[in-house]
């Protein structure tokens, strides 16, 4: 796949650079060129692949030179880029309601309790990351928790990371996965983010499910 990638209505510079800088480490290592466009608002934010024959692989830069592993500020920002879109980066967010504060507050409760709550409704994503019950569970035994952890910025924060290890970050940044193929994986794990690949272009992998669909625009 070669189509840019384009954020559109950026509606001030600060947000379209806190857009830049996980385009940036998720395009930059195979050579794309990120911007931002516009000299005033609203911004745009493009992601252009490079020539013909002349991108890099994820993990080598120009000259051949090993690109390093990307360092947690970096996975962040990319992580900030997802939870815009899925929770407005609210760690009291649940499905439904990006903007609840304390129906329940998440960041006060345990895993345990939260699986608890899962347990009890149809839909169960919540939190800055939207994740649900099976994954919390899944989550809860990969971090080595003991389900008494309190579920606040900090807990949520270490299981963002671990998420996007399970799609694949690692391989991606080893030069073991495509861009393409690392972007398809991510958006199995968000539902707000495009699936690239064919057949679903810029919409969500979970697309037609009459609940989820993307908010991030392919251009």
């Amino acid at each position: 796949m070669t189509d840019a990638v384009q954020i559109d209505g950026v509606l001030t510079k600060q947000k379209a650079q806190e857009i830049e800088r996980p385009m940036k480490m998720l395009y930059g290592p195979a050579g794309w060129s990120v911007k931002i466009i516009g000299s005033s608002a609203p911004y745009s934010v493009r992601a252009t692949p490079p020539p013909a024959g002349g991108g890099a692989t994820p993990a080598v830069a120009a000259g051949g030179a090993a690109v390093p592993a990307a360092v947690a500020d970096e996975v962040q920002g990319f992580l900030d880029f997802i939870a815009k879109y899925e929770s407005r980066r609210n760690y009291n967010a649940r499905f439904g309601s990006a903007a609840n504060t304390d129906d329940p507050n998440f960041v006060t409760m345990t895993i345990d309790e939260v699986l608890d709550w899962q347990e009890g409704h149809k839909f169960t994503a919540c939190g800055k990351y939207q994740i649900i019950r099976a994954t919390l569970e899944g989550l809860k035994q990969s971090l080595g928790f003991s389900g008494n952890e309190v579920v606040n910025k900090d807990t949520q924060d270490r299981m963002g990371p671990k998420l996007l290890e399970g799609r694949g970050l690692l391989t991606f940044q080893s030069g073991g996965k495509s861009r393409d193929d690392f972007a398809l994986s991510v958006a199995h794990e968000w539902a707000a983010l495009p699936g690239m690949k064919a057949p679903h272009g810029e919409k969500s992998v979970y697309a037609g499910d009459g609940v989820n669909q993307a908010h991030v625009t392919v251009a």
